[in-house]
């Protein structure tokens, strides 16, 4: 990997980070940091209201995210550190890349059948269904994240690896 190649990885604020976040993300970005990659970090706020049960924390949760991301060494200087929705073009992309992208593509995607498994259907509440259209969606807003930076590297967690694979399968189906 040279150091002019572009690393995006973000997280979602949505509580307190706890070791785990650090050792198995945080520690990551710093070293690519200090190898001299250009790295962009993203507060991912757009992602995070898929689960918000508490709006009124939100923007706490999202100030102390970035508080975070310093105290523990990424450097401002060194890194791009953002807020994904101070970037609009970011949910431009994902409305375009969105309009090409298969409804029943967005529903093989293992979180959401997970949270699609966990529900118990109401027909007499159907507004109680915690299903959304952000939840479906999100590797397509992943894919603008990813596209809008034009990032080659995009370190994630096991649970967000298939998102990064679909968001590269709805990038090639915008393109072609």
């Amino acid at each position: 990997m040279s150091a002019s190649e572009i690393i995006l990885s973000g997280i979602r604020p949505t509580g307190r980070l706890h070791f785990g976040n650090y050792f198995g993300a945080l520690r990551k970005f710093i070293d690519l940091q200090e190898q001299g990659k250009t790295c962009y970090y993203f507060i991912a706020d757009y992602h995070a209201l898929t689960t918000v049960t508490e709006p009124t924390d939100f923007y706490r949760q999202t100030i102390n995210m970035l508080r975070t991301y310093v105290a523990c060494g990424l450097d401002p200087r060194r890194s791009v550190i953002y807020r994904q929705s101070d970037l609009p073009c970011t949910a431009e992309l994902a409305l375009l890349l969105g309009m090409v992208t298969n409804i029943g593509f967005l529903t093989r995607g293992t979180t959401y059948k997970d949270h699609f498994a966990k529900v118990k259907q109401d027909a007499n509440e159907p507004e109680s269904n915690p299903l959304s259209y952000g939840l479906m969606g999100y590797p397509v807003l992943m894919a603008a994240d990813i596209l809008i930076v034009k990032a080659d590297l995009v370190p994630v967690g096991d649970d967000q690896r298939q998102h990064v694979e679909m968001a590269a399968d709805i990038a090639q189906r915008f393109n072609a």
